[in-house]
């Protein structure tokens, strides 16, 4: 008798915005060319996007592992979840977009699904897995392209003060105002009271 057990696949780590950790691999310049589209959504501050690109997901589902990934790379800024994981299993025909909480609004299910079968499947077909990716990346960027800028908007939001900040600094700015009225005050009213003293002692001097 053999003991059975279950075969836990270990995610890859992030080495990058592509990992081509199967054995189909793009040329050089393709990579290349990957990584600047995907260089070009982070700086727009809109989607952080990171692609895998394996033989096998098994014994997980491409969902599960997809999942999986997301949880290990926590790709997206922290604030404001904008993270996309693409996941490429070339020998079992199957991909998934796993999506950010941040842009599921955007990119939801049905949309990716669509993105993937309409885009994707058919330069699959053809063996075009570069081309595949490359039509997904760009659709994404399409997609989000009237998205407010999510982590320009975030530092927006920190570094715009609130109402309350505002009366405060208005008071702040009264109160000294008020403060520095008084102090004049004061400072003439003895400027006066000794001009009178100095002249009552010139009087009796006389």
């Amino acid at each position: 008798l053999f003991s059975t057990f279950t075969y836990s696949q270990e995610i890859p780590d992030l080495k990058g915005r592509v990992n081509f950790n199967g054995s189909y691999q793009p040329t050089e310049s393709q990579k290349q060319e990957l990584i600047k589209s995907l260089q070009d959504l982070d700086k727009s501050g809109k989607v952080q996007m990171a692609i895998l690109v394996v033989d096998s997901v098994k014994p997980y589902t491409i969902e599960q592992y997809s999942i999986k990934v997301a949880e290990k790379w926590k790709v997206g800024q922290k604030n404001v979840n904008n993270g996309v994981i693409f996941v490429v299993a070339t020998k079992d025909k199957k991909a998934r977009l796993e999506v950010g909480r941040g842009l599921e609004g955007v990119l939801t299910d049905a949309l990716t699904s669509r993105i993937q079968k309409d885009k994707m499947v058919p330069l699959f077909k053809k063996g075009d897995f570069f081309g595949g990716i490359k039509a997904v990346v760009e659709e994404v960027k399409v997609h989000t392209a009237k998205e407010i800028p999510t982590v320009k908007a975030e530092m927006d939001k920190q570094d715009k003060p609130s109402s309350n900040s505002i009366a405060i600094i208005v008071a702040s700015i009264f109160g000294v105002g008020i403060f520095g009225f008084f102090f004049w005050l004061l400072n003439n009213n003895k400027k006066k009271k000794l001009k009178q003293e100095e002249e009552l002692i010139a009087l009796r001097q006389q």
